[in-house]
């Protein structure tokens, strides 16, 4: 065999071995479906009840490929458009989010009154995960981000235990305030 033949081979035979398959190719759809809030458990809270459970069900977003995404489950007052988001809390695991009734009580009597009824907007917000460094879209301060529809549910908060002197007309702090500073 000639040595331009054996080269020849040997070039052919190199080049076949360094081609790789490239792997799947990733293709995000046109249209993500955003994550959903499917049901909504019963936020008539009481004290008594502290300990329990709130479970909310939801939806992954889908953005045509299986992604790792952080959900963050948000509230706010309805109709606000979510002006002042109320953060709950986030979360990688997103079929049911689980949050005690004296944990969701204490976040939200920040923003509504105690022992009464006011109407909240929830929503479930998800951000995809995506490599960083590339500074392609989904990355830095560019992320995917998905958002549910909102559901607007009637929150009944209790307040926090008060202890009044029975029958003094006076509730404990203003009976403290008076002992301590003599007034």
């Amino acid at each position: 065999m000639n040595k331009s033949i054996i080269l020849l081979l040997l070039g052919v035979f190199a080049f076949m071995v360094s081609c790789e398959k490239e792997g799947d190719k990733v293709m995000m759809l046109d249209d993500p479906k955003a994550p959903q809030l499917v049901t909504m458990p019963d936020l008539n809270m009481s004290r008594d009840k502290g300990g329990d459970l709130l479970v909310f069900e939801t939806s992954m977003v889908d953005p045509g490929f299986t992604a790792s995404a952080t959900y963050f489950l948000e509230a706010a007052a309805a109709g606000t458009d979510f002006a002042t988001v109320i953060p709950i809390l986030s979360t990688t695991d997103v079929d049911e989010i689980e949050i005690a009734v004296s944990d969701l009580n204490a976040m939200l009597i920040k923003y509504f009154p105690e022992d009464a009824t006011s109407a909240v907007d929830f929503r479930v917000r998800s951000r995809l995960s995506v490599d960083a460094g590339t500074g392609a879209p989904g990355t830095g301060n560019m992320p995917f981000e998905y958002i549910s529809t909102t559901v607007t549910e009637d929150v009944t908060l209790f307040g926090f235990l008060r202890l009044d002197l029975i029958n003094s007309g006076v509730d404990q702090k203003n009976y403290f305030s008076i002992i301590k500073w003599g007034v």
